[in-house]
């Protein structure tokens, strides 16, 4: 059997370009095991150690994460890295960066990674991140000429990433926003001296709101509490009737109300 340079070449070129698709596959895992372990909180650390695992392994000069803000049409920062040495990606690079992704929602290339000429000396990987079949953001990342030599197919295995770093970001967002309704249930609580429990099969404990641990003396944040600190915070008058209706939302799944 003969095989032509040729052959050989392409032989070689097909086996590392699967090997390096294995290896971006291994590094998007990574990162989305990273953001699903990670504080939902800390939204911006768990972006800049995605980052700061991406980066270096596509000999990226920079990055960035943005997220659009629906409100003034603009742009949110939220996380970068930089290689040591270099600069990051001025805001007015960034802008028309972003409105060539948003250009890009009325074609039919919506959704795709693209490879963009930045300068003579480097490119831009512009992933889109999509939520709802609406651009939410986009991860850019600015690369050496010497290191755009991802294919096609190499190149999309990142979408599989914009959709991790959007699910981590509504995540975030959900999570602020119960966060905040919390806060303002727990001082219309105080206001109102109101308050309310849930029982936690899972715990075997009560879920106090913060009202209802402001009355017990346990603080005003919601807090939770097992069934004698509960009953015995309470004044006697008022036990017998919570454990009655206790057992009633037990039986039939109905919320009840009274005093304590």
């Amino acid at each position: 059997m003969l095989f032509s340079a040729r052959d050989i070449t392409e032989y070689i070129q097909t086996d590392l370009s699967l090997q390096r698709r294995f290896e971006l596959e291994n590094i998007i895992n990574k990162i989305s095991s990273r953001l699903l372990n990670g504080n939902p909180k800390d939204l911006s650390k768990n972006f800049q150690e995605s980052l700061e695992i991406l980066s270096p392994f596509l000999n990226a000069r920079n990055s960035t994460v943005l997220f659009l803000n629906s409100e003034d049409k603009g742009f949110e920062e939220l996380s970068k890295w930089e290689k040591e040495g270099e600069y990051s990606i001025p805001d007015a690079q960034l802008v028309s960066i972003v409105d060539l992704v948003k250009e890009s929602t009325k074609s039919g290339d919506f959704g795709k990674v693209k490879l963009v000429r930045s300068t003579e000396e480097s490119f831009f990987i512009l992933v889109p991140i999509i939520s709802s079949h609406k651009l939410k953001g986009v991860l850019v990342l600015e690369i050496d000429n010497s290191a755009s030599y991802l294919e096609e197919n190499e190149l999309q295995i990142l979408r599989q990433l914009g959709d991790i770093l959007s699910g981590a970001y509504q995540g975030g967002q959900l999570l602020r926003k119960i966060e905040r309704n919390e806060t303002l249930l727990a001082t219309t609580e105080l206001l109102a001296k109101s308050g309310s429990w849930r029982y936690i099969p899972a715990r075997k404990s009560f879920h106090f709101s913060g009202g209802l641990a402001h009355m017990f003396g346990m603080g005003e944040n919601p807090t939770y509490a097992k069934f004698s600190k509960l009953i015995y915070s309470m004044e006697k008058e008022y036990r017998q009737g919570f454990i009655h209706n206790l057992k009633e939302t037990v039986a039939t799944h109905k919320s009840t109300s009274g005093n304590l």
